[in-house]
């Protein structure tokens, strides 16, 4: 996305006090005074240097920190967070209450903005008609015989395409949503006589995909007939999903990779489930595709050490090996993990 006017910037930033914003963030009080101090998040240490300039609206480390610069709000949570500067933006702009003013953006900005946020719209709509579905008992008994249970259903909210061509198409135009819009999210496709559209999953139990804020950007079907193919239908590229530059479960293995220091790439989603309801919750699937520069980079955010646990048959050492080295090209650890055949 591009950048957003300086103008904007300064306006969202001048609504929030960075000593509120850090309180929250890191649930400690701040010392009353400027600087007022606390221990700093970004190394451990017993006697705080962290120091906090609320009249000035900026923090700095002055204890170990190899990066003992001064930060201003926006600063602080891209470090903190991990985040790029236009999520930072966004996370302020929540924190202050405020609506993204999108007057304030330019054209082409503001009309990617729109369609994104509305892409995001019709996307929880969706996951919540297809994971209703599922709970009703369409497609259950095929989600049960691959060892999907229903805690495991609700947790990943997790949902059913119906065997019909038009059931989520119809549900979203009795809404007065139109065909247009849903194309773009990829929920429907064009009729081959250009008179309508038909749903683009169709008979498959649907696992959403979310980014790490817990937004649905995508879905994966996968076909529940051993014949039908492909077996996993991702959704097309959109304004908000690039299968190149997504992890399924990052959103609930983020913070658990942060406290462990590393990361578990998985190939399916049934695989990154099966490990996360045992206890091992920094595991992220790649869902079919091959790790790219944009994986890595997401992973980064997060840790510096990654484990590959992928099939390892000659083509999945083949694979392995290359995404190894794009790891290795983005200065990650790369190691493998090994299971037994038939594992």
């Amino acid at each position: 996305m591009a950048k957003y006017p300086r103008t904007f910037i300064d306006d969202i930033k001048s609504r929030v006090d960075i000593g509120d914003v850090i309180e929250r963030e890191l649930g400690v009080q701040i010392k009353m005074g400027s600087p007022g101090l606390i221990c700093c998040p970004f190394h451990h240490e017993d006697t705080p240097s962290f120091a906090v300039y609320t009249d000035k609206q900026i923090a700095k480390c002055y204890g170990e920190c190899i990066d003992s610069s001064y930060m201003d709000v926006y600063g602080f949570l891209m470090r903190r967070k991990k985040i790029s500067f236009v999520e930072a933006v966004d996370y302020v702009a929540s924190f202050a209450g405020v609506s993204l003013n999108t007057s304030q953006l330019g054209e082409d900005i503001r009309r990617d903005y729109l369609l994104s946020e509305k892409i995001y719209q019709l996307n929880e709509m969706a996951a919540e008609f297809f994971h209703q579905n599922l709970l009703q008992g369409h497609g259950l008994d095929y989600a049960e015989s691959r060892g999907i249970k229903r805690d495991t259903i609700t947790e990943f909210k997790i949902g059913f395409a119906l065997d019909q061509w038009d059931a989520l198409a119809g549900y979203f135009s009795s809404l007065g949503i139109s065909g247009e819009d849903l194309l773009k999210a990829s929920l429907v496709t064009e009729k081959k006589d250009k008179t309508g559209y038909i749903d683009y999953f169709h008979n498959r139990l649907i696992f959403p995909i979310f980014d790490y804020r817990e937004r649905v950007i995508g879905f994966a079907g996968r076909a529940i007939k051993d014949d039908e193919t492909p077996k996993y239908l991702n959704t097309r590229e959109t304004k908000v999903y690039n299968k190149r530059k997504v992890f399924f479960n990052i959103n609930k293995a983020a913070d658990v990779i942060k406290e462990k220091e590393h990361a578990i790439v998985v190939e399916g989603y049934t695989d990154a489930i099966s490990l996360f309801k045992r206890g091992i919750g920094n595991v992220v699937a790649l869902g079919g595709t091959e790790l790219t520069e944009y994986h890595a980079e997401l992973l980064k955010r997060f840790t510096n050490d990654v484990f590959l646990c992928l099939d390892f048959d000659k083509a999945g050492k083949k694979k392995s090996i290359k995404d190894s080295i794009t790891l290795m090209k983005a200065d990650l650890e790369s190691r493998l993990i090994v299971l037994p055949e038939g594992n």
